[in-house]
């Protein structure tokens, strides 16, 4: 069964891609239905790369962020430097940060773009117990 949506995109991306597709009806659709697989994808080759405690402080920087298209993979390396510089929740969480940025900087911008979906989706679903929801990207 398939949905009719009809999201507002902006000139740059209708330009791109008009120059990709032969419609911008056809490349939506493309781009619509590729993104969950290559998303699942992604965390999947991304399980192991965090322990529970680094997930948790990224999870807990998370916490009433407005994901920005335009700033995709760039809300991560902010979000947490600062909530380590600011918050101390490297100390809260004991973990070492500037292992956790390097980790974080040594990634794609589409790693992190996917990463800040799922940190995100944490909180839209929030009735899920942290230890629990980490260790999807920790087994």
């Amino acid at each position: 069964m398939a949905i009719k949506t009809g999201p507002e995109i902006s000139d740059q991306t209708s330009a791109w891609i008009l120059d990709t597709f032969p419609k911008i009806n056809s490349g939506m659709t493309y781009i619509s239905n590729g993104f969950p697989s290559l998303y699942r994808a992604t965390l999947h080759d991304m399980k192991g790369t965090f322990s529970p405690t680094e997930l948790s402080l990224m999870i807990d920087v998370f916490n009433g962020l407005i994901l920005t298209p335009q700033l995709a993979g760039q809300h991560i390396a902010l979000q947490v430097a600062n909530g380590i510089k600011l918050d101390s929740l490297d100390e809260k969480w004991g973990i070492n940060g500037l292992e956790l940025m390097r980790k974080i900087d040594s990634m794609t911008l589409f790693d992190r773009a996917c990463l800040e979906i799922w940190l995100s989706r944490y909180w839209k679903n929030g009735d899920k117990d942290m230890n629990d929801y980490v260790q999807e990207l920790t087994r």
